[in-house]
């Protein structure tokens, strides 16, 4: 078996074979003057208190019960849209004037049934009274209480119809009949989709808009095994939607304890800490978790070797006779970036030196 160096020196690319007693402890030797030839550099770990973010790819996603259609339950002309696609509503808010021409004939035919409900009242009472005093017909009660309760199926039926509108029986009268109505939000969001425009003719049912609620909507991310003993709810996370530089804040409110089968992914649940109009369902962020702070042995990324799961580093022994003896030390790495990692504290010491650069590749064989 044997050490295989590759140097990376400007010149050449040097290849140290090291004896293979020496390897079998996971052990060598380099000259110092191959290591300056090279371009091999050592240095020294340190501790360091660090508080990682573990970075997830997430999506915005809403509930079932966080999304509305708004449609109008009879054929109308659009007066007029106050919103646009991504306008933030509040509860009770118009989003829309409608103008029918089906209204106004409700409209009209309760002022006149109400009307009459009040004549057939009357009569009923009148008739009940000439009965119990034997001067009237019993007929003519019954057919008067036959009036008055179609009339009153009438108006009730109206009212309801009124209600499903959005328009009120109570403020209708023959001075205030005209065919408008509003269409309003019935909980703060923000307006989707948006499928009319002004002066456009829409039959019964047909959809006007949609509006997610800005309470319903959440990002759903999932980290892998080695992340997720680190995250617990409650953590606070910084995210930035995919694309732009604007930083958002929120909450993790669900971590799964189990994978997912396909993924292998432990599914995350995280809350905006505010809504904002550029999140819609389907959108994907870029998430940063921020763990809990701890001491680690931060080193350059290049001193690791190695596979991800069997990382490992070289430890400076001994510097003497012109040359450096190396030991290879497989270590726990803790995070990693493009630049830095962080080992765990019980894998070197403190006053540690480990070889850090100058290096393509170092195996074992």
């Amino acid at each position: 078996a044997a050490i295989l160096l590759f140097g990376c020196s400007a010149q050449n690319e040097e290849v140290v074979e090291i004896a293979e007693n020496d390897a079998q402890h996971d052990t060598f030797d380099i000259p110092v003057s191959q290591m300056e030839a090279n371009g091999m550099q050592i240095a020294q770990v340190r501790d360091t208190l660090l508080s990682a973010n573990v970075p997830v790819n997430g999506i915005f996603v809403t509930s079932s019960d966080g999304i509305r259609e708004f449609s109008t339950p009879i054929e109308a002309r659009v007066s007029e849209v106050f919103v646009l696609p991504g306008s933030e509503v509040k509860r009770g808010q118009p989003l829309m004037r409608l103008e029918s021409k089906e209204l106004i004939d409700l409209e009209q035919q309760l002022v006149e049934d109400e009307a009459e409900l009040t004549y057939w009242k009357e009569e009923v009472q009148r008739q009940k009274i000439l009965v119990e005093a034997n001067a009237g017909a019993s007929k003519v009660y019954s057919e008067a209480k036959s009036k008055l309760n179609a009339i009153e199926a009438r108006v009730a039926g109206a009212k309801e119809k009124l209600s499903m509108i959005g328009v009120s029986a109570g403020q209708i009268s023959a001075a205030n009949i005209s065919g408008f109505f509003n269409v309003y939000a019935s909980f703060d969001g923000f307006v989707s989709d948006l499928n009319v425009h002004n002066g456009q003719v829409v039959a019964a049912m047909s959809s006007l808009c949609f509006v997610r609620s800005a309470q319903n909507l959440t990002i759903e991310a999932n980290v892998f095994a080695a992340d997720r003993e680190k995250i617990s709810t409650g953590q606070q996370v910084t995210f930035t939607l995919n694309n732009e530089d604007t930083v958002f804040t929120g909450q993790v409110i669900t971590a799964s304890s189990s994978a997912d089968q396909l993924t292998s992914g432990y599914k995350l649940i995280i809350a905006p800490t505010n809504v904002d109009a550029a999140f819609f369902e389907g959108r994907t962020v870029k998430v940063f978790i921020e763990t809990e702070a701890q001491h680690v042995l931060a080193i350059p990324a290049s001193a690791l070797a190695g596979s991800p799961e069997a990382p490992f580093v070289f430890e400076l022994l001994a510097n003497e006779n012109g040359s450096m003896a190396f030991k290879k030390k497989y270590v726990t790495v803790l995070f990693k970036n493009e630049d830095a990692a962080g080992i765990a504290l019980t894998d070197l010491s403190e006053s540690a030196y480990i070889l850090i650069s100058g290096i393509h590749l170092m195996t074992f064989e």
